[in-house]
């Protein structure tokens, strides 16, 4: 019997470890992942442009994730022109003013939100209430819709795709761009509404959604995903010659807990490149426009 003590007890340290670390360690370990998207025939105006990546923060009423006060302090050092949040960004809708209260940070750049299914989860009026506390901390939501963003003489179109809701055709928002306008940035809360995006029609999109799995457990997180996220997780897809890259968020779902996929924030440089647009990791030089 002596002898299963001790492998017994070692299991149950572990597990302690594990639990400990995945409550309080991980949520708050923020991990910043700095992207280049090589974009072909990018206008020089366009050139070095640098937008961060939000997502999933889950905010309730006692307050947001723990850690979004270091993803703001990992914008400010990233300094981007561009901020933009796909979703997720209250857990229920009723806790909106805490939400803007706690992004009010943001307005001090350009910064772009579409929405996700938990801000709708307490119907479109708490949605409505939203739009009208971001706009005053100058924080613009996008409902289906398309805006240029003009720098250095050049145009980058922002498309911003609304969570479905009771059948509305959020994908007319892409004929608003005019024709052959590129490049095209798309904001969506879930990659698969990117599955219906005509061939090759957006340079990048950004989502969030999945958390990654949020707790990574072998073999059980990738049925979940499966079963739940079309198998979806984190990082870059390539779906009908469109790139998507999955954010795996601030918050949690459930308890705060995460194991094995830290909450995160993406920091994108625009860059020229050749053939079709791509992201790979950033690396030296990358964040230097060419021509100075």
């Amino acid at each position: 019997m002596r002898r299963y003590l001790v492998p017994a007890g070692l299991c149950g340290a572990l597990a302690a470890l594990i639990y400990i670390y995945a409550r309080r360690v991980e949520p708050r370990w923020l991990d910043v992942q700095r992207l280049t998207l090589r974009v072909p025939d990018l206008p020089h105006g366009l050139d070095g442009l640098r937008l961060a990546h939000l997502t999933d923060l889950h905010v309730t009423r006692d307050g947001p994730p723990g850690v979004l006060a270091r993803a703001l302090e990992a914008i400010e050092q990233a300094q981007p022109e561009l901020v933009v949040l796909t979703g997720d960004i209250v857990d229920r809708g009723q806790d909106a003013d805490v939400a803007a209260e706690a992004l009010a940070p943001l307005g001090s750049w350009t910064t772009f939100a579409v929405f996700g299914n938990h801000d709708y989860s307490a119907g479109p009026r708490y949605v409505d209430r939203m739009v009208s506390l971001l706009l005053a901390r100058g924080i613009r939501p996008l409902r289906n819709e398309a805006v240029p963003y003009a720098r250095r003489g050049s145009t980058l179109w922002i498309v911003g795709l609304d969570y479905p809701w009771r059948g509305r055709d959020e994908m007319a928002a892409l004929a608003a761009v005019p024709p052959g306008a590129r490049p095209r940035l798309l904001l969506t809360h879930s990659a698969e509404q990117v599955e219906r995006l005509p061939a090759s029609s957006v340079d990048l999109a950004l989502a969030g959604h999945t958390h990654g799995g949020q707790i990574y457990v072998p073999v059980l997180t990738r049925a979940f995903l499966r079963r739940k996220f079309g198998g979806y997780s984190s990082g870059c897809y390539r779906v009908n010659g469109n790139p998507i890259y999955i954010n795996r968020g601030l918050g949690s779902l459930g308890i705060e807990a995460r194991f094995l996929r830290r909450p995160e924030v993406t920091v994108i440089t625009l860059r020229p490149g050749d053939g079709p647009s791509v992201l790979r990791r950033h690396r030296p030089g990358d964040d230097h426009p060419r021509g100075g």
